[in-house]
């Protein structure tokens, strides 16, 4: 290849627009890689992302499988091809191109995160959790295998998911389906509050994401019949503690939330419809954000009902 040819320009032009987001341009890109230099496996590597990028995984999956006809010991691309065959659904080989993938790159991060996604698929939860410490063991500062690693903990270690979460979040602050998997920990933990608002805050992130909706409906429905008037308590509490409102994140929840438990007990009860309106203008007051996305998630089923 001499240095006229346009193969490595279109591969690093390609690279560029996969990171940012500009998948169709990425897709035009590394075709022409790939037709310049059929036998260079960094130019299939880069088709199948451009094509997982977005969501054609059946052709993603073809486009893997002719790339390993040409360059069968790339390690990645076997590791790609795993990915493909968890996100279709087919575990078990995808489980077999993961293992195939550590066993040319036994040092790939990317190996070791497919094998444990291809795990987790099978419920095979303590080797998947297993695979997915030696992917943040080999590369700490990618925020996807620290999620990964959380999700193995969320069904019976939830205080130990929150921490992966947390961690991942420093890597990758607006990842709207890691503050989700965060408030589903939270909320595992009982800590209705703080979940509400890491739901909220994935909706912010992505307003297209339909679990973290389902999540804040079904949160805030539990806010909405609790007892005692309790979201009163918290509601004054954020006002005297001067976090209320405008100014308050999910972070900031935990330092009033055993403060509220102690005083809940002091406001009287109210029954039935008169306590979840009271709970209502409260939950209004003290988050807005939260209060307008529930209300708009109310009308939606509603008109689904009717309709």
């Amino acid at each position: 290849m001499n240095d006229s040819d346009p193969a490595p320009h279109s591969l690093d032009r390609a690279r560029a627009a996969i990171s940012l987001g500009r998948h169709h341009e990425a897709l035009e890109l590394a075709g022409v890689a790939v037709a310049e230099n059929p036998s260079n496996p960094q130019a299939h590597v880069v088709l199948v992302g451009a094509l997982s990028g977005l969501g054609r995984l059946r052709d993603a999956l073809a486009a893997a499988q002719a790339g390993l006809g040409h360059a069968p010991d790339s390690g990645t691309l076997h590791a790609q091809h795993s990915l493909i065959l968890h996100d279709l659904g087919r575990f078990r080989e995808s489980v077999a191109a993961a293992d195939e993938a550590i066993r040319l790159s036994p040092h790939s991060a990317l190996a070791f995160y497919a094998r444990g996604l291809a795990l987790a698929g099978l419920k095979a939860m303590d080797r998947a959790r297993t695979a997915h410490e030696e992917a943040v063991r080999l590369d700490p500062g990618d925020a996807d295998y620290r999620r990964a690693l959380g999700n193995t903990f969320l069904a019976s270690h939830p205080r130990t998911a929150e921490s992966h979460f947390r961690a991942s979040l420093e890597l990758d602050p607006t990842n709207a389906l890691t503050l989700n998997n965060l408030g589903v920990a939270l909320e595992r933990q009982k800590r209705p509050l703080e979940a509400a608002a890491a739901f909220k805050a994935a909706i912010l992130m992505d307003p297209t994401l339909e679990v973290a909706k389902q999540n804040v409906k079904s949160t805030v429905d539990g806010l909405l019949a609790v007892s005692g008037g309790s979201l009163f308590g918290v509601y004054f509490l954020f006002r005297f503690a001067g976090l209320a409102a405008k100014g308050t994140t999910f972070a900031a929840i935990p330092l009033v939330v055993a403060l509220v438990l102690a005083i809940v007990w002091l406001v009287r009860r109210q029954d039935g419809k008169r306590q979840v309106e009271a709970n209502r203008a409260a939950l209004e007051r003290l988050d807005p954000q939260i209060f307008e996305i529930y209300r708009r998630l109310e009308a939606e089923t509603t008109w689904r009902g009717k309709s």
